[in-house]
């Protein structure tokens, strides 16, 4: 028995205080590893960096808009490929999150990548895919690197620094 001031007895397994002292600290990592928002260096990537094409998108773009008219983008506003349903603007601001080609979905969809440009380097999640019937063929016009496009939402680009050139990244767990 493990004892509090003398007088409340807990059991070593553990008990209704463990549990209500770590629940704070549970809730916290589970709010952490669900909101993709960990800074770069704070998870186990495997060792291989691949290069990417590196452009940027609106999840709610202003009407009217090149994103808007020329990429679908107020078609699709708040609306991920691997999410259901919508997504408010502010929870897309507070999230780091980026589209990858539909031919990469399979491999790369709902992951964690590290990207880094330079000295620059954010983790981010995959919850959207480029698709070519949105934009006459854009996002295969895109393709760079080593064959692949990462789209980065424009809050998660504001973070980062860069939504444009090329970027390298590894797939993290």
């Amino acid at each position: 028995m493990i004892s509090i001031q003398g007088d409340v007895p807990l059991n070593a397994g553990g008990s209704f205080w463990t549990f209500r002292c770590l629940l704070p600290v549970i809730v916290m990592v589970f709010c952490w590893t669900v909101s993709g928002t960990a800074q770069a260096g704070e998870r186990q990537c495997d060792p291989q960096w691949h290069t990417a094409r590196l452009t940027h998108y609106e999840s709610y773009p202003v009407p009217g808009s090149a994103e808007c008219v020329d990429y679908n983008g107020c078609a699709w506003a708040g609306q991920f490929y691997g999410l259901e349903g919508k997504r408010s603007e502010s929870w897309v601001a507070w999230h780091n999150i980026v589209a990858v080609h539909m031919k990469d979905w399979p491999l790369l969809g709902m992951k964690v990548l590290r990207l880094r440009q330079g000295a620059r380097t954010i983790d981010v999640r995959v919850l959207d895919a480029c698709s070519d019937a949105d934009c006459d063929g854009c996002c295969t016009a895109n393709l760079g690197g080593d064959g692949y496009l990462i789209d980065i939402e424009k809050y998660t680009m504001q973070r980062f620094g860069a939504g444009d050139g090329l970027v390298d990244f590894q797939v993290c767990r």
